[in-house]
């Protein structure tokens, strides 16, 4: 066990009760309640998180085709149904925990492993994916490669990575013209330094749901640990303190950005 293992079991045994609440919380509206069932697909980011979880499979998960996680989805609503009662969401939290940990446990070696470690990934905190529906655009994808260093305290390096990324996606790709991103980064005002000033005007959406780490990933830290302060104005609020925001610009824009502030390619 070392310091990553350590982070992400933190993380997990933290993050999954304030899911739960989240769900419970939901579910309790008295304007438009959501129920338990389907606040377990398409509000919380659990399933991802068990053995049950094969990339193959994911859209199969918002489908109801992983007969595994369906009784495991129906084993948890029985929790709450036996807890209906209840003026708090604890006994739940901690039930729902206890039932979830066996599917969760064996996955944490593996999912505790840092980003720099994966050779899947050269472009270090950034990931490029080609956006099939749009054949122009290119899908950025954000996430702590440093571990346990923020990679707001990389600031160079980090952007380095994205104007190579950009580079490498131009001279691949030449009809991919726009480079989007939709995080709850773009909610966090230090994020908007890699990206041209259009970046904030250019901002879509106030997304509160996402079963992704789009929208759940401000609820980890640096180290990949549980981040208390933003689940606290969570629990407080019953709204995400940075919501999901889309936002897009030329990816040459971009790279004339990145290049003027004095990132050159590595």
């Amino acid at each position: 066990m070392d310091a990553f293992y350590e982070a992400y079991v933190d993380y997990v045994r933290n993050v999954i009760p304030l899911k739960i609440w989240h769900v419970w919380e939901l579910s309790r509206r008295a304007t438009d309640p959501v129920p338990v069932s389907d606040a377990l697909v398409s509000h919380v980011d659990i399933f991802r998180k068990t053995r049950y979880y094969r990339k193959r499979l994911y859209w199969d998960f918002w489908e109801g085709k992983v007969p595994e996680w369906e009784q495991t989805k129906a084993g948890i609503v029985e929790i709450f149904e036996r807890h209906a009662q209840d003026r708090t969401s604890e006994a739940i939290e901690r039930a729902s925990l206890d039932s979830l940990w066996p599917l969760i446990e064996p996955c944490i070696q593996h999912l505790s492993r840092p980003l720099v470690e994966k050779e899947d990934r050269p472009y270090g905190c950034w990931d490029c994916q080609l956006k099939e529906d749009e054949p122009n655009v290119v899908v950025a994808h954000f996430a702590n490669a440093y571990q346990p260093e923020s990679p707001f305290r990389c600031m160079d390096r980090c952007a380095g990575e994205l104007l190579r990324a950009m580079h490498d996606i131009s001279a691949q790709h030449p009809e991919r013209d726009t480079v989007m991103v939709s995080s709850w980064l773009n909610s966090f005002a230090p994020f908007h330094a890699f990206f041209p000033p259009v970046w904030p005007k250019n901002m879509e959406g106030r997304q509160m749901q996402s079963a992704t780490y789009g929208i759940w990933g401000q609820y980890m830290d640096r180290r990949g640990a549980f981040h208390p302060k933003n689940a606290r104005r969570f629990r407080q609020t019953a709204e995400h303190p940075y919501p999901l925001r889309t936002s897009s610009c030329a990816i040459e824009e971009e790279v004339r950005y990145l290049e003027r502030e004095g990132w050159k390619r590595r």
